[in-house]
């Protein structure tokens, strides 16, 4: 339980403000963390796995339980490891393999596997338990945040989209140590599954990585912050793109910050 707690990650209340006219013509948008902290939730699955759906399921219905990005910033990481059963997992990206071996190493565990979900680095097994989950966040909140971030969107058109990052780490050893992620995430997709052990079901998720970027030395990351561009493909819907930041300690995996806004239109 202390090392879950000194796991744990920071964030809190958010400003939101968007300027230009709707829709292409947006032209910045920005959140910055508060005095609360908020949690990462990452779900690691597969539409190639059969216990996977009601992970998906639960991590879908999180905002209508209260839990939203003002307290726990999700994302699906779709994993490549089940696409040789028959199905291939259009979703998966060998990388979120990686990231899942790693955090399963640093939490002591013998082997990876799916559904998978981490609470700010740590491996919660009972995930489906909502009420639990508000707990932790309650509890979450109410640690002092160890760094501050805002992120901006710019120069925000149909086929790309200017990030902007910047970063307050607190302790000097934690900056030194410290890396920066973004991630573009991808809300309403479904697929009609036709093989492998989900074949006839209709899968549907939310929260899902579309685009990865990082990591980034957090030290680059105070004054102006660090800038990416990132291409929207055709098959991405606009208007159901999110994107998430933040700050990881490189050893222990313990998440200083998260935070996630959507693209404003």
């Amino acid at each position: 339980m202390t090392r879950f707690f000194n796991a744990l990650s920071i964030l809190g209340s958010f400003v939101w403000t968007a300027a230009g006219s709707p829709a292409l013509e947006a032209k910045e948008c920005r959140i910055e963390s508060g005095l609360r902290s908020v949690g990462l939730l990452e779900l690691y699955t597969s539409e190639g796995c059969n216990s996977c759906p009601p992970a998906d399921a639960w991590l879908n219905e999180l905002s209508r339980h209260g839990l939203g990005a003002n307290r726990v910033v999700a994302l699906a990481l779709h994993v490549d490891y089940w696409d040789y059963i028959g199905w291939k997992d259009r979703f998966a990206q060998p990388i979120f393999t990686e990231r899942q071996r790693r955090a399963s190493q640093r939490d002591g565990l013998g082997s990876i596997y799916t559904p998978q979900v981490t609470l700010n680095g740590v491996t919660i097994q009972r995930w489906g338990d909502t009420a639990k989950l508000g707990a932790a966040l309650d509890l979450i909140q109410k640690i002092k945040p160890r760094a501050d971030l805002a992120l901006t969107l710019q120069d925000i058109r149909a086929d790309r989209l200017g990030v902007r990052v910047s970063a307050n780490v607190h302790d000097t050893n934690d900056k030194s140590r410290s890396a920066i992620y973004v991630a573009l995430y991808e809300n309403g997709l479904s697929s009609e599954v036709r093989a492998g052990e989900n074949s006839g079901v209709t899968l549907r998720h939310n929260y899902v990585v579309r685009k990865w970027l990082g990591p980034f030395d957090a030290e680059d990351a105070t004054g102006e912050g660090i800038a990416h561009q990132i291409d929207v493909a055709d098959d991405w819907n606009r208007n159901n793109l999110g994107v998430a930041a933040f700050v990881e300690h490189r050893d222990t995996g313990a998440i200083l910050q998260a935070i996630a806004l959507p693209i404003c239109r």
